[in-house]
């Protein structure tokens, strides 16, 4: 269990209380347990019961100073309201890595493909594709963000991403445009 000074994430869903607000990708799915997550707001507080996408990566981030969070559930990314969980946006699906940079100003976001840098709901720049599918040994340094992609012929190849721009080199993904 995680807790910070806006959330909690709660085993389950709680016996009592208000109902937790339903969100979801596609409105499928409400009435069942999702990554159940709750949220204080100075005097008030809610939960909330997130439909998992289809990674086993979970996170819950700050952002705005806390006036917002992004909750990563099962890959699936949802932006909330802290004060009374309305969603600002959603998107995902399949993210597997998340971090945030900057004192939680941007959001760098990786769907095991490529990577996005967000700051809020907007992209910045989304990175050509890096890896057929899955990344490993991902590491930020120096305003640069490194790792291996994996190539279907089962090895992992090796890239770098310049994080202002977005620019990349290496990894394991060719096409005639690379």
């Amino acid at each position: 269990m995680s807790t910070s000074e806006f959330f909690e994430i709660l085993a389950g869903l709680p016996g009592d209380g208000p109902e937790p607000l339903p969100f979801s990708p596609n409105s499928r799915g409400i009435h069942h347990e999702g990554f159940v997550v709750k949220f204080m707001d100075n005097d008030s507080a809610w939960v909330g019961n997130f439909q998992s996408g289809l990674t086993d990566f979970y996170s819950v981030i700050p952002q705005e100073g806390g006036k917002t969070h992004l909750v990563i559930a099962g890959g699936q990314a949802y932006v909330v309201s802290t004060a009374n969980g309305e969603l600002l946006a959603k998107f995902g699906g399949s993210i597997n890595f998340a971090q945030a940079l900057d004192g939680g100003e941007r959001l760098l976001i990786c769907d095991g493909l490529g990577f996005r840098l967000c700051q809020g709901t907007q992209a910045i720049w989304t990175t050509k594709r890096l890896s057929w599918d899955g990344m490993r040994n991902i590491e930020l340094a120096l305003g640069s963000l490194k790792g291996e992609g994996w190539h279907y012929d089962e090895t992992w190849h090796r890239f770098e991403v310049n994080l202002e721009t977005g620019e990349s080199v290496g990894g394991a993904y060719r096409n005639p445009d690379s």
